[in-house]
């Protein structure tokens, strides 16, 4: 069985390789690239919920 600190070993080691040649710069793009497709699909989630409302 794996302890807990094995696994906070590899999801550290994880984050430090996805992020760690990356700049500040491209760190912000990034997360907001992830902010804009979240806005983006919550909108359209809202507003087919607002067309088959309006069905009924």
């Amino acid at each position: 069985m794996i302890d807990k600190a094995a696994i906070n070993s590899y999801v550290t080691s994880g984050a430090v390789t996805a992020f760690g040649g990356l700049t500040a710069n491209e760190i912000a793009a990034y997360g907001g690239l992830f902010f804009a497709g979240a806005t983006y699909f919550t909108n359209l989630y809202f507003k087919i919920r607002s067309v088959r409302r309006v069905k009924k």
